[in-house]
């Protein structure tokens, strides 16, 4: 018999991703090496994966947020100008060219 599915729970984590979405521009973390930085930013996105997992265990495969989390416009990014500050912020895509085929 396979168990249900239970939330993960990280309040560190999900509190850093709701400081984030709820931020007009999003939110910097200044860790103490790069290497933390890395390590930080790969724990955020191991969080929201797992997020995803779980609701795509308890919603329906037409609900939108089936395999999704609630954070899924934001993204996490290396600050260009400091190794050791990662950036949590909203997705900007920039479109370069439409054209037709």
């Amino acid at each position: 018999m396979t168990q249900p599915a239970t939330k993960i729970k990280n309040p560190e984590m999900e509190e850093y991703w709701e400081k984030a979405l709820n931020s007009e521009r999003g939110i910097a973390m200044t860790l103490e090496t790069p290497n933390q930085a890395i390590r930080r930013s790969l724990e955020l996105n191991a969080f929201r994966s797992s997020i995803r997992k779980f609701n795509a265990s308890i919603y329906p495969e037409d609900h939108p947020m089936h395999g999704a989390s609630r954070w899924d416009k934001l993204a996490v990014t290396k600050d260009p100008e400091n190794p050791c500050r990662i950036l949590i912020k909203e997705k900007v895509v920039q479109v370069v060219t439409v054209e037709e085929l």
